[in-house]
């Protein structure tokens, strides 16, 4: 698989051109509005395979921060997600390189060599969200199936529903919320799996985005 600095990366460039099946295609960068992170505890992963606590997470700064989707647009009808990217800061990145989920408990340790830090997906999906939003702005645990599914606001309808942002993503208010705090939903490109998750950092080591690579793990 490439590592992550190579010039093959395109998260959040439009227009690039890349192949599919030794076919030229485009790709396309969808916004999906911000997510606002408000403990600096980033949770990645399948949000119907999250649990109410001691979810492992991403230490980065806190704030509101826009979502993008980067698209390949194989043709009229059919695209394939190839990242999904919340962006701390617009800012040109100076390298990129793998970085691991974490529980609190756990020895934050750099990866080594090509050591990758993965996000597993078990429902063709993923999101980004808070860890304290998820704390204080969802129901009980057994009301949650009622939140992914009742329609028509559950998250799965919206996931599905065009008005949200386009069908295969979404940015929906926590049913707790009160000062807007959300998760920001998209399928992945390739199915279920365990996908590299990757940040973009400036030169003095700053975190300024994070990305789930799905398109990498497609080639592999």
């Amino acid at each position: 698989m490439s590592k992550p600095n190579l010039d093959n990366w395109f998260a959040c460039k439009e227009g690039e051109s890349v192949l599919v099946n030794g076919k030229p295609c485009r790709t396309r960068v969808v916004a999906c509005g911000d997510l606002k992170v408000s403990s600096g505890r980033l949770l990645v992963c399948d949000p119907l395979a999250i649990f109410p606590d001691n979810n492992p997470f991403l230490l980065v700064p806190s704030g509101n921060f826009p979502v993008f989707v980067t698209l390949i647009d194989i043709s009229k009808k059919q695209n394939l997600v190839a990242y999904a990217s919340i962006v701390f800061e617009k800012t040109q990145e100076s390298y990129r390189k793998w970085i691991p989920l974490a529980h609190a408990d756990d020895d934050r340790k750099e990866l080594e060599g090509d050591e990758q830090g993965n996000v597993g997906v078990d429902n063709a999906l993923a999101c980004f969200i808070d860890e304290s939003s998820l704390k204080k702005c969802m129901p009980p645990l057994q009301a949650w199936g009622e939140v992914f599914n009742d329609e028509p606001n559950g998250w799965l309808p919206q996931l599905e529903n065009s008005t949200n942002i386009q069908p295969s993503m979404a940015n929906v208010i926590l049913p707790k919320a009160k000062k807007g705090e959300n998760v920001v939903l998209f399928r992945s490109g390739v199915g279920d799996g365990n996908f590299p998750l990757v940040g973009s950092f400036k030169a003095d080591d700053k975190i300024t985005a994070v990305h789930i690579d799905f398109v990498s793990a497609s080639k592999s």
